[in-house]
C-alpha cells in the first residue's frame, strides 16, 4: 500500500514511509471537513508509482489558532508554497474550496486543478441543518473528522457567507470538475464551475455520492491518472 505524507506547514508529520521519486509529478490530495488525510488511502494506493502523493492534514494548517476560513486558507497557502515545481492539486468539498481559492490567486504555480464535490457558494439551509445535527452529537464523534467539535462550529461560522464565484472567474489553470451523480447538494455547483472556467472538463460519476475518494476510489483514480498523463504530455 502506498504511504501518504501528511505535512504540516513547518514540521513534517509522516504517516508510514513516504519516499519521493524525483521523476514523478507531485500530487496534492486535500480532504473534506468530515475526513482526515487517511481518507485518501485507497485512492492513493491505486496511484502507486504514478505520482508522489501528499495529503495535508487540514487541522494542522490553522497556524495554531482556532479554526477559521482565514487561518485555514492562509495555512494552506504556506503549505502549497513549499513546492518548487508545479503540482497537481486535487480537493474534495472543503478541500476543493481551499484548492479553488488558492488556484484563483496562484494558478501559475499549478499544473492542473481537480475539484471534487466542491460548492461554489455555501448552501445556507443545508449548513443550518448540518449544524443542528452536529450540536446533538458527542465530542467523540468528531475524532474521525477534520476538526474538533468546537473548531468545526468556529470554521462553519467563519464560512457562512463564503462565495467563490469571483475565484472561479479568476481561474486560469487547466481544471477538471468531478461530482457524484448522487451528490445532489453539489451537482449544480459542479456544472456552474465547469461552465464558468474556460476549457474545464466536467465528469459525473454515476451512482456515487459526495465522498468520492472513500465511496469510489476505483472510479476516481482513473480520472486522476488521466490528468497525470495529460500534464505529462503538456510538460
Amino acid at each position: 500500500m502506498v504511504a501518504l505524507a501528511a505535512l504540516a506547514v513547518n514540521k513534517p508529520v509522516v504517516e508510514g514511509t513516504h519516499v519521493c521519486d524525483n521523476h514523478l509529478m507531485e500530487l496534492v490530495l486535500v480532504h473534506g471537513s468530515g475526513q482526515k488525510a487517511d481518507s485518501w488511502s485507497r485512492t492513493a494506493a491505486l496511484l502507486e508509482g504514478e505520482a508522489n502523493v501528499h495529503c495535508p492534514q487540514l487541522s494542522q494548517l490553522t497556524e495554531g489558532g482556532p479554526a477559521s476560513w482565514f487561518r485555514l486558507s492562509s495555512g494552506f497557502e504556506s503549505y502549497m508554497d513549499q513546492w518548487e515545481g508545479k503540482p497537481i492539486l486535487v480537493g474534495l468539498s472543503l478541500g476543493g474550496m481551499l484548492a479553488l481559492d488558492y488556484a484563483s490567486r496562484h494558478g501559475k504555480k499549478l499544473a492542473h486543478l481537480v475539484l471534487i464535490g466542491t460548492p461554489h457558494r455555501i448552501p445556507r439551509l443545508a449548513l443550518g441543518f448540518q449544524n443542528l445535527v452536529f450540536h446533538a452529537l458527542p465530542k467523540s464523534t468528531f475524532d474521525s473528522m477534520a476538526f474538533s467539535k468546537a473548531d468545526t462550529f468556529a470554521l462553519s461560522r467563519s464560512m457562512k457567507d463564503a462565495n467563490l464565484e469571483a475565484a472561479i472567474a479568476a481561474l486560469r489553470v487547466p481544471t477538471t470538475v468531478v461530482c457524484g451523480s448522487k451528490d445532489r447538494t453539489n451537482l449544480d455547483s459542479a456544472r456552474y464551475i465547469a461552465s464558468h472556467v474556460e476549457g474545464a472538463r466536467l465528469i459525473i460519476l454515476e451512482g456515487v455520492g459526495h465522498i468520492v475518494n472513500e465511496e469510489a476510489p476505483q472510479l476516481l483514480a482513473p480520472v486522476i491518472k488521466e490528468v497525470l498523463v495529460e500534464v505529462g504530455h503538456r510538460g
